[in-house]
């Protein structure tokens, strides 16, 4: 179990510190810090690991946000995914190789209904604004109210989840799973795109969540 500490509080921001000690199979230890703050701009989340060790460790960072735009499911939402790529996975998730989404069902980079389509995967290569950020997007049929999911230059994945496996019926297809990676799935064991942080370095990303609507909404 991990002890979370409050080291920072404010009205419309929070920061919770914790220690992963060394453990068989990764015997590294780091501090990780999360700051959560809500402005004019959304919801932006912080991550800082620092590697308190005396070799460098093997870091990969993940988060799992669900975002809705308050349809009964997300069938007839409009999603936007700003990626050329999604990596192919087994029977146990793990990839096996990739594949470019353009001709494909899983090409959302021009908005579109998402309908029954079943999403359980990783995307990358994605397209970025001139601020750096990548934007997924989803929107009610009418286009009243949006939220985006963003991820900064640290974040070079998206796992996109649909929510069809969920073991409880009321939830499934819901919400939009949408998690921001650092790295894809099994990255620890292959070494994809995991970072190697220096002894007293420390990696940072960010991601947000933005919401709009009409005036009435």
């Amino acid at each position: 179990w991990l002890v979370w500490d409050l080291v920072g509080y404010e009205e419309s921001s929070v920061s919770l510190r914790c220690v992963i000690a060394p453990q068989p199979g990764y015997p590294w230890r780091l501090e990780v810090t999360n700051s959560w703050s809500l402005g004019d701009g959304g919801l932006t989340a912080r991550t800082t690991v620092r590697n308190d060790s005396a070799t460098p460790a093997p870091v990969a960072v993940g988060f799992h946000p669900y975002i809705t735009v308050g349809t009964p499911t997300i069938d007839d939402a409009l999603l936007t995914i700003p990626a050329q790529t999604r990596i192919l996975t087994g029977a146990q998730q793990i990839p096996t190789g990739s594949e470019r989404v353009g001709d494909t069902d899983y090409d959302f980079r021009t908005p579109r209904r998402l309908g029954e389509l079943q999403i359980d995967h990783t995307y990358t290569e994605l397209g970025r604004d001139a601020d750096g950020l990548a934007r997924l997007r989803l929107a009610s049929p009418d286009g009243d109210r949006a939220v985006s999911l963003w991820v900064d230059e640290a974040y070079p994945y998206l796992e996109v989840f649909t929510g069809d496996a969920l073991p409880d019926p009321a939830r499934r297809r819901a919400g939009l799973g949408v998690e921001p990676m650092s790295a894809p799935p099994n990255a620890l064991v292959s070494g994809e795109s995991v970072v190697a942080v220096s002894p007293g370095e420390r990696w940072r990303g960010s991601w947000g969540i933005q919401a709009s609507f009409d005036e009435e909404g």
